[in-house]
């Protein structure tokens, strides 16, 4: 499945978190299963969010840019999204290839 249709479906079973205040909550609380940084972000927000998974053992996806987050979304370019279900985690990894 297509890494859009995913987060798609992720998002309307509410096990999505978009924006930098929900993914850092998520993160810290133990809920992020995944977290998808956009390649594109700008590099502070990179060092920091790798820094919070890295601290959290939450794996990291970030082959994609920040408008096609927010394209897959129907919302404005998203740096960081989070995916809170480990079904929709797994999913989302396996779409890499």
């Amino acid at each position: 499945m297509k890494t859009g249709a995913v987060l798609g479906f992720a998002r309307a079973a509410g096990k999505l978190r978009m924006g930098r205040i929900a993914v850092e909550r998520a993160i810290k609380s133990g809920r992020a299963q995944l977290l998808l940084l956009a390649e594109d972000a700008a590099p502070a927000t990179k060092r920091e969010f790798l820094s919070l998974a890295e601290a959290f053992e939450v794996p990291v996806m970030s082959e994609v840019t920040m408008d096609g987050l927010g394209q897959a979304l129907g919302a404005s370019p998203l740096a960081v999204v989070c995916v809170t279900d480990s079904h929709f985690a797994k999913e989302l990894q396996a779409s890499r290839g």
